[in-house]
């Protein structure tokens, strides 16, 4: 058919392709592209076609077709947070009693959250990159410590180390896409000690209850 098999594979953890062209006497750099790592299923390249300066994770891969930078809504929501926490679980890396807040996934999949972003302000959409590896299974749930202690984060503990805290006098939590699209945000005001404050049931709109 029309499509062209190469004699080496991409590595998945990061590599170069090259295109060059050969004449008699020399041969000539016509363009390249260096990747690092991404999460399977996604693609890497130029948006718009063309702009080699301008290259992006893709999350929907397009072979043969013009490239899209569209990311889906995902079914990812901030369910539970304490801004408060003095005695109610400590993190078991530290010991030491930190802000939390929970991510549910309402959705019949697990969501992938590899390269999406958290911050505590709707104003800063790149504030804290998720690193690869965070899964929120279908109908479960992904613990994040707001810590400010990202470098805590490890293949051990399932939960997430975020860039930074909460505050109990009130504050916001965002969950934004790659592109910088809010998929779900909370904002909530004074917190008491130890008293967790989110949705009930999981995953439902407003109004936040306190979780006594």
């Amino acid at each position: 058919g029309a499509d062209l098999h190469a004699s080496f594979r991409a590595a998945s953890n990061g590599g170069s392709v090259v295109l060059t062209r050969t004449d008699a006497t020399a041969t000539n750099l016509i363009d390249f592209l260096n990747y690092a790592f991404i999460n399977s299923d996604r693609s890497y390249g130029a948006f718009p076609d063309g702009t080699p300066a301008k290259r992006h994770i893709f999350y929907y891969a397009t072979p043969g077709a013009p490239n899209s930078n569209s990311w889906p809504v995902l079914p990812v929501v901030i369910n539970e947070w304490m801004a408060s926490n003095s005695q109610t679980i400590a993190d078991p890396f530290s010991g030491k009693f930190s802000d939390w807040f929970e991510l549910y996934n309402t959705g019949p999949s697990d969501v992938d959250l590899g390269g999406y972003y958290l911050a505590n302000s709707t104003n800063d959409p790149t504030q804290f990159l998720i690193p690869s590896g965070y899964i929120v299974p279908a109908a479960g749930f992904l613990l994040v410590w707001a810590d400010s202690n990202p470098d805590h984060n490890n293949a051990v503990d399932p939960a997430l180390h975020v860039n930074f805290k909460l505050s109990a006098s009130g504050e916001t939590i965002a969950l934004f896409t790659p592109d910088g699209a809010l998929i779900d945000s909370v904002a909530f005001g004074q917190q008491t000690n130890d008293i967790s404050q989110g949705r009930w049931p999981d995953g439902n709109s407003a109004p936040f209850y306190f979780m006594v």
